[in-house]
């Protein structure tokens, strides 16, 4: 059997099996939004483990996580997945005038809209290119890329950095 590693604690990770689901169970529930996943779910079953040090949760195996053209399928489906929060509105209290600010996972351009309206310098990082193309003719500064790619580029660049409604993804 195949030793399962926490992603934030690789090291003795200590790791347990909470709950296991069909992926064709998954598969239908997103072919009712007329969403197809199926690409995701080469194995029959995705686990959900739990790491013992850390108590953070991910799916197993990996391959499970959503691509650009998933996204985009995504908020074409759902009018409200890239809506504007009650946690963009709290998180504004706590945002100087004089900060940059990195959003990841952007959406449409909801919070990086309202920081613009408050004059606060944001960027935005987003997958779903469909999300992109609309912030950028909104003339929003975000781009197409992984937190990982933008980092190489522009160490020590922001200030204050946000994610909302994205670790469910991770």
């Amino acid at each position: 059997m195949k030793k399962i590693i926490s992603p934030l604690f690789p090291e003795n990770s200590r790791v347990e099996l909470e709950e296991t689901f069909k992926s064709e169970k998954i598969i239908s529930l997103y072919s009712s939004l007329n969403i197809d996943v199926s690409r995701f779910f080469p194995d029959k079953e995705v686990n959900l483990y739990k790491c013992k040090n850390t108590g953070y949760r991910f799916y197993y195996p990996y391959s499970t996580i959503g691509d650009a053209e998933f996204y985009e399928d995504l908020s074409k489906n759902r009018k409200n997945y890239y809506s504007e929060r009650w946690e963009h509105k709290e998180s504004l209290k706590y945002i100087g005038l004089n900060k940059k600010v990195l959003e990841i996972g952007s959406g449409f351009g909801a919070f990086l809209n309202m920081l613009k309206s408050k004059n606060i310098t944001g960027k935005g990082l987003e997958l779903n290119p469909h999300a992109v193309l609309t912030c950028k003719e909104n003339d929003l500064d975000i781009e197409q890329k992984l937190i990982q790619e933008l980092i190489e580029e522009q160490k020590e660049t922001f200030d204050v950095v946000c994610f909302f409604q994205v670790l469910e993804h991770i």
